[in-house]
């Protein structure tokens, strides 16, 4: 597991990366959500789509051939504080990344 910390201010736009460390083809990507607030989590892309409800928030560019997935999360607000996990499969094995972000300021 890779885990990174972030702070970003309210109103901006974050990008956060998931990786292979090698250039093994990701099979599947997906990235949910855990918040502050919420018992379960959301999630946000399921290796296909952005959740319908939360496209205009969020954006996710995946390069398989490259093993790179980004979510880029627009317009913060104090509620999308929290840990955004990746997870990347391959053929052998799947990757897990946590991001844990905090959102300074107020809009």
């Amino acid at each position: 597991m890779d885990l990174s910390y972030i702070a970003a201010t309210v109103g901006s736009t974050i990008i956060l990366s998931c990786r292979s460390p090698t250039s093994t083809e990701v099979i599947q990507a997906e990235w949910d959500f855990h918040g502050v607030n919420t018992d379960r989590p959301t999630l946000l892309y399921d290796g296909f789509s952005v959740n319908p409800q939360l496209d205009e928030k969020y954006d996710v560019l995946l390069n398989s051939s490259s093993s790179i997935c980004d979510l880029h999360i627009h317009r913060l607000q104090q509620t999308d504080a929290g840990e955004y996990h990746c997870y990347l499969k391959t053929n052998d094995r799947t990757l897990k990344f946590v991001y844990i972000v905090t959102v300074n300021g107020t809009y």
